[in-house]
C-alpha cells in the first residue's frame, strides 16, 4: 500500500533574503508513508522547475501495526524572481 500525508508545512510569509531580483522564502515540510511514498515525494521534490535549496532532511523508521512507516522533515528555501 502506498500513501503518503502531509504531517506539517511551514512556510515564512515574508521573503527571507534578496539576492539581485531574486527573494527567497524558507519552508519545513513533514511528511509520513511508505517507503515508495517517500521515494516518490522526494523527486518531486528535487525535480520541481521551482529552484529550492534542501538544508536539511532527516529521515525517521517508525512502526505502526506491524508496517514500516518513515517520517521525513525537509528544510529548505525556495528562490522567486520579482
Amino acid at each position: 500500500m502506498i500513501y503518503l500525508s502531509i504531517v506539517a508545512l511551514q512556510a515564512s510569509d515574508i521573503p527571507t533574503s534578496q539576492i539581485d531580483n531574486f527573494s527567497s522564502y524558507t519552508f519545513d515540510i513533514s511528511t509520513r508513508g511508505d517507503y515508495q511514498a517517500i521515494l516518490n515525494f522526494l523527486e518531486e521534490l528535487i525535480s520541481m522547475q521551482r529552484v529550492i535549496s534542501l538544508s536539511n532532511v532527516s529521515i525517521d523508521k517508525q512502526s505502526e501495526n506491524n508496517i514500516n512507516v518513515l517520517q521525513v522533515n525537509v528544510k529548505g528555501y525556495a528562490l522567486f524572481k520579482f
